[in-house]
């Protein structure tokens, strides 16, 4: 059953879990803190997963997380699928503030 195209086959309620769960985790003021990295990844990948996996979609997940400190360092990074154009998809969420960069890539596999 194909789902409707948007951003790379992402339906509007996949976006928008992942919105909601990210922008709840990394907020505005957030200041970069090495410390906390590791648990703010876990809790923005676990959190993104428990969420879409409550949506009805007949989709596998894969979710990933790069935190990283504002500092003028360039992030270059490549993915490539293999997959059903029409049934899967894939959307980056990316939130920044003065402090930190995070980037989620979530990657939806029809079952």
């Amino acid at each position: 059953m194909p789902l409707p195209a948007s951003s790379e086959n992402a339906t509007s309620q996949e976006l928008r879990v992942v919105e909601d769960v990210v922008n709840r985790i990394i907020t505005p003021s957030l200041t970069y803190q090495h410390g906390k990295v590791r648990q703010w990844n876990t809790e923005v990948v676990e959190n993104c997963m428990q969420a879409l996996l409550q949506l009805p979609l007949p989709r596998k997940y894969i979710v990933q997380c790069t935190i990283l400190q504002k500092s003028g360092a360039g992030l270059h990074s490549t993915v490539q699928c293999y997959w059903d154009d029409g049934n899967d998809g894939s959307f980056t969420h990316r939130v920044e503030n003065k402090n930190l960069i995070c980037v989620t890539n979530v990657y939806g596999i029809a079952l």
